[in-house]
């Protein structure tokens, strides 16, 4: 199943940004978790591992300033932008570009390249 854009924004607006301290924060992950160790048969760690990459991935969609308040709160950084500190090192330009070029590779548009 490939996920939208809507999805993920729904996702991360009823999940971790109802947050608003590092306690609801990682109870919630602790919760997301636990469904992805049954899904998967994964050890907790690696399960909270894996939302708090979605969670890096969702905050990608936002303004710097959620993105900050987000890695804050999860420790969630973006797997290609990083730290939100890290973003102003692109310009806009680069990251529309990177961003059209990711959803063009996720939805098997163009190939990955190495």
């Amino acid at each position: 199943m490939k996920l939208t854009e809507e999805d993920i924004r729904a996702w991360f607006e009823n999940g971790p940004m109802k947050c608003t301290t590092r306690d609801e924060a990682e109870a919630w992950v602790d919760r997301e978790a636990r469904g992805i160790m049954i899904g998967m048969s994964i050890p907790k760690e690696q399960a909270a591992s894996v939302v708090r990459d979605n969670i890096g991935f969702a905050m990608g969609y936002y303004e710097l300033e959620i993105a900050k308040r987000v890695y804050a709160l999860f420790g969630a950084e973006h797997p290609y932008f990083g730290r939100p500190a890290e973003w102003a090192s692109f310009t806009n330009l680069q990251l529309q570009q990177l961003g059209i070029a990711l959803s063009q590779i996720a939805h098997g548009l163009v190939a990955a390249r190495a």
